[in-house]
């Protein structure tokens, strides 16, 4: 007997128990709406930022700033903002009005108000990853120890 069958035998118990009919159980559950996970969206966020920032990591002039602005302006990040939300939630990703800063304001690259939603988005998702593993991605030369010497054992020394 599966869990499956255990499961089917639980609810039917507990539907006889509350006189409720199986149906309405059935139909119940076959309506529920299955919601997107918060974590689902920050992975999606964390690899694409990785993936636009792995290539120029490293450079003279480039920073986790600029990468992040990278993101918040690139195409696939809109696909991402739209499986994600929806009306009045996403209108507020690609508003135009101006950004109006403080005087206390140091950086004012952001032009817009639908930018700086997004990168303040992404700057909420990509600070709950440790800075350790962005450290150990964007770093080359652990890298190169890492795919040369794997078979080596070397890579256990590393870490010691």
């Amino acid at each position: 007997m599966g869990t499956d069958d255990k499961l089917l035998k639980e609810i039917k118990n507990i539907c006889k128990v509350k006189k409720i009919p199986l149906e309405q159980v059935f139909n119940y559950v076959n309506n529920l709406r299955v919601r997107k996970k918060k974590q689902d969206i920050g992975e999606e966020i964390f690899f694409l930022f990785i993936r636009l920032a792995r290539p120029l990591w490293g450079k003279k002039g480039w920073s986790k700033r600029k990468a992040m602005v990278r993101v918040a302006k690139h195409l696939r990040f809109k696909k991402i903002l739209d499986k994600y939300f929806k009306g009045a939630d996403r209108k507020a990703f690609e508003d135009t009005t101006l950004k109006e800063y403080t005087e206390k304001s140091f950086i004012k690259d952001l032009r817009t108000v639908g930018l700086y939603k997004r990168y303040k988005l992404i700057e909420n998702y990509l600070s709950t990853q440790s800075n350790e593993l962005l450290d150990l991605i964007f770093d080359r030369k652990n890298y190169q120890i890492l795919s040369k010497n794997w078979y080596k054992g070397s890579w256990l020394k590393m870490n010691d």
